[in-house]
């Protein structure tokens, strides 16, 4: 007699997961349909591997931009892992792969990895991948959710009763940051309406349940806590927690016990804070913040063990918010935020350092100790055009004393900047009280000024301690000694804020230090200011018309990178006409920004492409050469593309296939030169096409005449060779048998490496 299917009676997928003294996984499934017999594993994760995976998050914001080796190993083996899981869980247990086919047809489902163990926490489970299709289930809608099994839980209202309501607690103190959490608070209400976000202000221990407490009496519960900030280990204790400020305006470190008991009632708490969930860094890890507040009774966590990069938290957050705002249950919305990083990874690891396609959707991990839940939907309001209510940077929200009082704010100046909450006459009182207490605050200013440069070479030199120190000491040395402050140190604060050496970024606050920098004419402020407006960071939206403002007057004071980004600006017009109209004013730039090939090579290539699209490609070669010449990598596949000499061609598109190096226009030129001999009749070139075709495409390097390549980690470009690689073997060309098992690995890769028409050829190819 035949039972019925698992996928007909659970929707959740439960393994508890021990470890045996040998080391190894005991797996025991868990469901009202699912067989409860125990099977064993290995561990899938090794401990080098997962040394590599962590470094290449936690040392991600000390790039000055492109990967290392390191880096371009673990994303070679994101795949490879989330399969080994899928082999490990599924492969040869059929009830376990029948729910799990179930739940991806369906595009819903939970699957949840119990332990107490802290090494099978610390497997990366999130990475698994559907071997089908080779995409992460969570693409899917399936969901990884972990669960300590002996934790006890307050059971929560469920279902759609509850109204989503969050409290955004700053966890750092208000000075180190005074804009930071004002600029989330206004862009988290764009998506879940004005009545459903409030902050918590100042941002104290006391305040927190007061703010909680009060809600709670007028029968409107705060359902979700968010922390936005710094995790802290209270070495006293030995247990992990966040930072909060004390009265003195100093970091006061609350474990995760204490804040559980501040908020009883809320459903799900989010710790948008480094390593708040970390299991397996130095002592004390496995009582980090998240596991803490979980054995102390809260139901629903989510946090990372590696380090929050605001890049990366800006991206999860609106879609993990937008989704519980529409109703979705919480693992749902988890899944969505994950999906936005996959499908938007480019990061920037430093100010001025391009962007870095990180993969690290797998970074963020929910633990769930009951029913998922939602959340009664809400309607977000519509972007009425008018600028978010983001506080403005105002000089003077928190004064410190001058620099050799490093160790903490003065009474005085701690006052001053109590009475700024307040506004309105207490505001005014206060700048009348700062401006006095700056007359008295004057001497000392070089010899401060001589130890913020001490602090901030050591701070460069990767000593995040001595970053926070810095960018605390100018904003002291700014509030101090205003008339004697430096357009350097105004560059250095926004630096400081902007890139979150300290341990946070404020955008808002960094473009006003920009600013005040590029009023005086320093050049590296404007341009950092205006690829802030470019890229809308501290503003409602992007803003060109500030950014090309900004552009051309660091253009003006000699900085060639902001020439060629003024004219990159104009160039991206959409409207044609407006194109045509600054094409002059875009030449005279790009011409400026090139220097006759002693300048930047942007500004070679944005020239010469110009002149190739008005027909004038021998002129164009002459700027796409000089490019080359800086060994500018998209400059010479440019190069390439205008030549009409083969060997000419050919030598270009080989210096541009260089993807080791990181610079814009790496591997650029490794398709086109594959093709360039796949289009000759003869049977050389037909196997220096297949050649370059199957080692991009399998292993990513390549190497022989008439170039020397290196190893190609460009998943485009791996997506097009493979796909070549595919129509080599599916039809037999360049002399290689047809192969269809091997062209169906070649489509597969592709597809995996984001290529459609690879998708689709496989799926035409598995169809016959």
């Amino acid at each position: 007699m035949s039972s019925r299917p698992p996928h007909t009676l659970d929707d959740d997928l439960l393994l508890i997961v021990t470890r045996a003294s040998d080391g190894k996984l005991q797996i025991s499934p868990s469901g009202s349909s699912i067989p409860s017999r125990r099977f064993t594993i290995q561990p899938v994760l090794s401990a080098e591997d997962e040394k590599q995976f962590r470094s290449y998050l936690d040392d991600f914001s000390r790039r000055s931009g492109g990967h290392s080796e390191a880096e371009s190993y673990v994303e070679q083996q994101l795949e490879p892992l989330g399969l080994r899981y899928y082999e490990a869980l599924f492969a040869t247990h059929k009830h376990l792969k029948t729910w799990l086919d179930e739940a991806l047809r369906r595009q819903s489902g939970r699957l949840i990895i119990a332990s107490d163990d802290h090494l099978v926490h610390r497997e990366l489970w999130e990475t698994l991948r559907d071997p089908r299709t080779g995409r992460p289930v969570v693409l899917d809608g399936v969901a990884v959710v972990r669960r300590l099994v002996t934790s006890r839980f307050r059971a929560v209202r469920e279902g759609h009763s509850r109204a989503l309501r969050v409290l955004l607690v700053p966890s750092r103190p208000i000075s180190q940051s005074p804009t930071r959490a004002a600029s989330r608070a206004g862009a988290l209400k764009q998506i879940l309406g004005e009545d459903a976000l409030a902050l918590c202000m100042p941002a104290t221990f006391a305040q927190l349940r007061e703010d909680l407490a009060a809600a709670r009496q007028a029968e409107r519960p705060f359902s979700v806590a968010h922390f936005e900030g710094h995790g802290s280990h209270v070495p006293a204790e030995g247990r992990g927690g966040l930072s909060f400020e004390d009265e003195s305006g100093d970091v006061d470190a609350v474990t995760g016990d204490r804040l559980s008991q501040a908020f009883p009632d809320a459903a799900l708490v989010v710790l948008e804070t480094c390593h708040a969930a970390d299991t397996v860094a130095p002592k004390g890890s496995w009582d980090a913040a998240a596991i803490r507040l979980i054995r102390s009774g809260v139901a629903t966590v989510i946090a990372t063990p590696f380090n929050a990069h605001v890049d990366q938290m800006e991206r999860f957050m609106p879609a993990f918010y937008g989704a519980l705002a529409a109703g979705r249950s919480i693992s749902a919305a988890v899944g969505a935020g994950c999906i936005e990083l996959l499908n938007a990874p480019n990061r920037r690891p430093m100010p001025g350092a391009a962007p870095v396609p990180l993969r690290d959707w797998w970074a963020i991990q929910l633990y769930q100790q009951g029913h998922d839940l939602s959340f009664a939907p809400s309607v977000a309001p519509k972007h009425s055009g008018q600028t978010p209510a983001i506080v403005a940077p105002l000089s003077g929200t928190t004064l410190p004393g001058p620099v050799s009082a490093l160790s903490g704010r003065p009474m005085v100046g701690l006052g001053v900047s109590r009475l700024f909450r307040f506004g309105g006459m207490a505001a005014a009182l206060a700048l009348v009280l700062l401006g006095a207490y700056q007359l008295v605050a004057t001497q000392g200013a070089q010899q401060d000024e001589r130890h913020i440069r001490e602090l901030y070479e050591r701070c460069r030199n990767g000593n995040a301690h001595h970053c926070a120190e810095t960018e605390r000491a100018l904003v002291r040395y700014r509030l101090a000694y205003r008339d004697a402050f430096s357009i350097e140190s105004a560059y250095w604060l926004g630096l400081l804020k902007e890139d979150g050496r300290s341990g946070q970024n404020d955008y808002p606050g960094a473009l006003a230090a920009y600013d005040e920098a590029c009023q005086q004419g320093y050049a590296l402020a404007c341009l950092n200011h205006g690829h802030m407006a470019e890229n809308g960071r501290g503003l409602p939206t992007a803003d060109l018309a500030m950014a090309q403002q900004d552009y051309e007057r660091a253009c003006r004071l000699g900085n060639l990178d902001a020439c060629a980004n003024a004219a990159l600006v104009l160039r991206s017009a959409i409207d044609s006409e407006a194109r045509a109209r600054t094409k002059p004013h875009a030449m005279e730039l790009y011409t400026r920004a090139c220097n006759d090939g002693k300048g930047v090579p942007r500004g070679c290539v944005g020239l010469g492409t110009l002149l190739e699209e008005q027909g004038d490609r021998a002129d164009a070669y002459k700027w796409f050469s000089l490019a080359c010449a800086q060994d500018d990598l998209l400059g010479c596949k440019r190069q390439g593309d205008v030549t009409t000499d083969v060997s000419a061609r050919r030598s270009s598109y080989g210096k541009a296939c260089a993807p080791l190096d990181r610079r814009e226009g790496a591997c650029t030129g490794c398709i086109p030169l594959a093709k360039s001999y796949a289009g000759e009749e003869n049977a050389e070139a037909a196997g220096e096409a297949y050649r370059l075709y199957e080692g991009l495409c399998h292993s990513g390097c390549t190497s022989g005449e008439p170039t020397a390549l290196s190893c190609c980690r460009s998943p485009e470009v791996r997506g097009q060779a493979c796909l070549w690689l595919g129509w080599t073997y599916e039809f037999g060309k360049f002399g290689v048998r047809s192969d269809q098992a091997a062209a169906e690995r070649a489509y597969r890769q592709s597809c995996a490496s984001g290529n459609r028409r690879g998708c689709s050829l496989l799926e035409e190819l598995t169809a016959r």
